[in-house]
């Protein structure tokens, strides 16, 4: 099976070139909006177009949520480049996209697990995922995803427990407990949920790169080059 998996995409229309080649899969790990030097409207046409390409490909495209993302659906999630002028335009369209499960959280293919920014032992426990597994007789995507639709506030920027001072925190997200929309490479790999290999974006590397079991993929502004798996 061959994937390729799509990062970050900050309204940009490099996607359509990437896409242009034979494939099983094709993974959009999130971020599709926020963009400094591409017009609000512009991002949203091209979103659209990602949109289309999903439904002509149902069964092979898999859209992916990212901080950017959800920030338009939680106020108190908003992130750096936030457009207030297209605020009620991207909830419009990305709320229903969630609810008919077009928009995900994660994806499992085999033991590869990918999402927008990374899964840790710590937020999987703190949200009670296992036994909802458990209880529910149920996998890890379908336990991950159901959380995303019910309560999207678990995967915004997570305030520290309750024995972390605030001064604690890291306001880059570079702590184990932060949520898969937020995870920093250093925290995520040395906390990361066993017996998976993660796929991530989210933090900028010059190209796809693996470090510890995990593939940081966030390289649209340094190169074409994208991450390709054959399985």
């Amino acid at each position: 099976m061959k994937i390729i998996v799509i990062s970050d995409v900050h309204g940009r229309s490099l996607w359509k070139k990437q896409v242009n080649q034979d494939f099983d899969h094709c993974i959009f790990l999130g971020d599709y909006f926020d963009s400094f030097d591409i017009s609000g409207t512009t991002q949203y046409e091209n979103f659209n177009e990602i949109l289309r390409f999903k439904r002509m490909n149902s069964d092979r495209v898999t859209l992916l949520a990212g901080n950017h993302d959800i920030s338009y659906l939680d106020s108190f999630c908003q992130c750096s480049g936030y457009q207030n002028g297209m605020a009620y335009l991207f909830k419009t369209i990305l709320e229903p996209l969630i609810e008919d499960n077009e928009l995900l959280s994660c994806k499992v293919i085999d033991n590869y697990l990918f999402s927008h920014a990374g899964i840790t032992k710590t937020w999987f426990n703190n949200y009670g995922l296992k036994k909802f597994m458990d209880k529910f007789e149920t996998d890890l995507e379908t336990a991950v995803n159901s959380l995303f639709k019910k309560d999207v506030t678990a995967f915004c920027f997570q305030n520290p427990p309750a024995n972390v001072s605030i001064s604690g925190i890291s306001h880059y997200g570079n702590d184990i407990w932060q949520s898969p929309m937020w995870i920093r490479p250093p925290s995520l790999c040395f906390d990361k949920i066993p017996d998976y290999i993660q796929v991530v974006g989210h933090t900028q590397v010059q190209k796809p790169t693996l470090e510890s079991g995990v593939w940081f993929c966030d390289c649209q502004e340094n190169t074409e080059e994208i991450l390709i798996l054959n399985l």
